[in-house]
């Protein structure tokens, strides 16, 4: 009877032993799982903020540029509108020479 309890006193401390050793198997694991994880979040909020920078710059040259293209239009306008006045100027040079010709032929 003795030799039967001490064998499953020794049965009991063993599987003891290998149920500590199998719960720090598994903390350890628990814990590369969580670093493991951890590090694709990090990575997954890099490429997000990234993403996000990315998606500023592309607005703020898309803004640039329509602005540059309002700006030409207004240029391009006040081009014409200067083009349309130098024209005008010049027919009322010609009218005013017209009417000085006439004057000094008048007055010879």
């Amino acid at each position: 009877h003795a030799k039967v309890v001490a064998a499953l006193e020794a049965a009991k401390a063993e599987l003891t032993v290998q149920l500590e050793d199998l719960g720090a198997e598994a903390e350890r694991r628990e814990k590369k799982f969580a670093d493991v994880v951890g590090e694709a979040v990090k990575q997954r909020h890099a490429e997000r903020d990234a993403a996000n920078a990315h998606a500023a710059k592309v607005e703020e040259l898309e803004t640039k540029l329509a602005e540059a293209q309002a700006t030409q239009t207004e240029q391009q306008g006040a081009c014409a509108a200067l083009e349309a006045a130098k024209g005008g100027l010049g027919r009322e040079m010609g009218l005013t020479q017209q009417k000085l010709a006439d004057a000094s032929s008048e007055l010879d």
